[in-house]
C-alpha cells in the first residue's frame, strides 16, 4: 500500500521536486495505522471470539460436531474450509 502511495505521489509530483521532497520528509517512510484498520481488526477478533465461544459451548452441552459446523455456517456465513479450520482449532475434548 505504501509503495502504491509513493508511486502515485511520484507521478503526481514529478514536476514539483521541492514539494516532492517535502512530502518524503513528512511521510518519513512511516506507515500509520488508520482508525478504520484498527476497528476492522478489533471486529475480526470479536467475531473469532464469538466463533470460539459457540464451538466450545456446543461441545460442552453435547451438540454433535457436524451440527456445530452447520450452526457456524448459518450464524457466520463461513465457507466450509474456514469452518473446518475453526472446528480443528476450538473443538477440544477434555484432557487434550
Amino acid at each position: 500500500m505504501v509503495r502504491l502511495i509513493r508511486r502515485i505521489l511520484d507521478y503526481q509530483l514529478r514536476k514539483e521536486n521541492n514539494l516532492k521532497e517535502r512530502m518524503d520528509e513528512i511521510m518519513g517512510g512511516k506507515v500509520l495505522d488508520l482508525p478504520s484498520d484498527q476497528l476492522r481488526e478489533e471486529r475480526r477478533k470479536g467475531i473469532e471470539q464469538g466463533i470460539e465461544a459457540l464451538i466450545e459451548t456446543c461441545r460442552e452441552v453435547g451438540v454433535r460436531k457436524a451440527d456445530t459446523a452447520a450452526k457456524l455456517k448459518s450464524k457466520f456465513s463461513l465457507p466450509d474450509e474456514l469452518i473446518e479450520e475453526y472446528m480443528a482449532k476450538y473443538w477440544k475434548q477434555s484432557g487434550e
